[in-house]
């Protein structure tokens, strides 16, 4: 039963915070609260399939998210998320697919600079990978955890090049990404 003294964004609120403690249960509690009360919340259920996904439930991560996507086709950020679950899954026609929303924004954007650089990886040009990511991290003020997130990426091209000197496939590239790195902050 919903409490009805708090309202559907106060729960999306009390659900990032759970969210950042690592409270799984309470976030999906809080979520499903805010998502019984307005349906068509799409940030909630853009962090409802992020959690999803951190749980490793792929399944539902996707359907949320592309629900998401259907009540709010300008979150840039649902876009970006359901093409990096793609991206995770060894799914790069469907990466590809979900990041073309992403087009339209500007080519200094974090998530259209996320996406290039993340194709970049994906067809083992590292370099450009890793130029695309770094001006992204470096221009995505807004969403702190999805930098970190893209950092660990970086991380992990350098040290792949480094430890054998040359351009080998990084673990990140076949490995799946968190999705916590949720703002409802929006470009």
């Amino acid at each position: 039963m919903v409490d009805k003294n708090i309202d559907a964004q106060e729960f999306l609120h009390l659900a990032i915070e759970s969210s950042n403690n690592k409270n799984s249960e309470d976030t999906l509690t809080y979520l499903k609260s805010a998502l019984e009360l307005s349906p068509d919340f799409a940030e909630a259920r853009l962090l409802l399939g992020a959690t999803y996904a951190d749980l490793g439930m792929f399944d539902r991560a996707e359907e949320q998210i592309k629900t998401a996507i259907e009540y709010d086709n300008e979150l840039s950020v649902a876009h970006f998320q359901l093409g990096l679950l793609y991206i995770t899954s060894n799914r790069l026609d469907e990466a590809v697919t979900s990041w073309a929303a992403l087009d339209s924004l500007d080519e200094e954007n974090p998530y259209y600079l996320f996406k290039v650089g993340l194709l970049a990886l994906a067809n083992d040009n590292f370099e450009e990978c890793l130029s695309y990511l770094e001006r992204g991290v470096a221009n995505n003020v807004e969403n702190a955890p999805l930098n970190i997130n893209i950092q660990n990426i970086i991380e992990s091209v350098k040290s792949s090049q480094t430890a054998t000197g040359s351009e080998s496939e990084p673990k990140s590239a076949t490995q799946p990404v968190s999705l916590s790195a949720y703002e409802s902050a929006d470009d």
